[in-house]
């Protein structure tokens, strides 16, 4: 009976042992098959993600951008396109885009011999830097008022007209129409502000009327 007694008590404990219900054994967690792997920085991960698309963005812009300057060939077809647009003007277009063009060159003139004419004395001792302020200042100021206005200038037509004729690209009568509106609309307008000039006295003085006349002989003689 003692061994039957003992014998039924250690299966029992061997049992609760296996079971887990005589006494609670502490599991241990079973090894993570995965490492942690390191995290950048903040700093390092807004940097990796927008390096690339600002490198891809700066990449797509200069590769979409054209260059500053054309070639010569690129500047010879340019001209042949204008010459084609120009061609389908109006006269009436043409006349008035020539007058705005011949007061714009116009202003130019005058301004270049009021600054000449005001400064005797340079143009007595320094006959060059007069030269040079006279260039730098006159013919600039109008071709570039000119350009930004669109305005019909005649000798710029010339070099279009006959690019575009020499093309195949316009007919001849399309540039004698051209040049001839261009050229009477650049002739009023520079007579147009002659006569606004002398209607408010621009050149009355003593030195701007010599310069003034000095030039204008230079220029038929």
């Amino acid at each position: 009976m003692v061994l039957a007694s003992a014998a039924v008590s250690k299966t029992g404990v061997r049992g609760g042992a296996r079971t887990g219900t005589a006494r609670p054994s502490q599991a241990r967690r079973p090894p993570s098959r995965f490492r942690p792997r390191c995290r950048p920085a903040a700093g390092e991960r807004r940097a990796g993600r927008t390096d690339a698309p600002r490198r891809g963005n700066v990449a797509a812009r200069s590769a979409a951008s054209p260059p500053s300057a054309l070639a010569p060939p690129a500047v010879y077809k340019a001209a042949c396109s204008t010459a084609e647009a120009k061609a389908k003007y109006s006269w009436d277009k043409t006349l008035v885009l020539g007058f705005l063009a011949g007061s714009l060159i116009g202003i130019g003139a005058l301004l270049c011999s009021v600054v000449s004419g005001s400064s005797p004395g340079l143009a007595s001792s320094d006959p060059g830097l007069a030269s040079f302020l006279k260039g730098a200042i006159g013919l600039p100021a109008g071709l570039s008022m000119v350009v930004l206005t669109g305005a019909e200038l005649f000798t710029g037509n010339v070099f279009v007209m006959i690019s575009g004729l020499l093309a195949g690209r316009v007919k001849a009568m399309d540039l004698l129409k051209n040049w001839f509106w261009s050229f009477n609309g650049n002739f009023a307008g520079s007579v147009f502000v002659a006569f606004l000039s002398f209607l408010a006295c621009t050149t009355s003085s003593e030195a701007l009327t010599a310069a003034v006349t000095k030039a204008a002989g230079a220029k038929v003689s």
